[in-house]
């Protein structure tokens, strides 16, 4: 979930901006299922459906997944994979690769920070923002 969301003192931490719901509801209006997985612990969950709920997100979605780690069997491909996503969008590189390394197609959102390319899978695209990406993603 922390492609969509944003970590910022003036707005009193984490906050979803209306860019993201933007985003999701034009990939909803282009036809696509959107899913959010997010690695969140037992106590940040709940705190996370409410922020997805306050935003409007929530009721867009097709799921809501929580994993008990970011990568490996507990991680987030095994979802990808169970759910049949062909294209994720995240803010990790190693999550990046692995979803790239499972056969799938990665989109990294690296904010105002250039990812480090020398770790990261040249098949995985990489975007400052959500909206870019999915700019792109709808575009094909």
């Amino acid at each position: 979930h922390n492609v969509l969301d944003r970590n910022d003192s003036q707005w009193g931490g984490h906050y979803i901006p209306d860019g993201s719901l933007a985003a999701v509801e034009q990939l909803k209006r282009s036809g696509w299922l959107v899913w959010v997985i997010s690695y969140a612990g037992a106590k940040r969950r709940e705190a996370v459906r409410e922020q997805l709920r306050e935003a409007g997100i929530l009721r867009l979605l097709e799921g809501l997944f929580f994993t008990q780690k970011r990568l490996g069997t507990r991680g987030k491909v095994p979802v990808v994979l169970r759910l049949g996503i062909q294209t994720h969008v995240d803010d990790n590189v190693d999550i990046c690769n692995e979803v790239s390394d499972a056969g799938r197609e990665a989109v990294m959102i690296c904010g105002d920070n250039a990812p480090p390319k020398r770790r990261l899978r040249s098949t995985v695209a990489i975007h400052p923002t959500l909206c870019d990406a999915v700019a792109e993603i709808i575009e094909r």
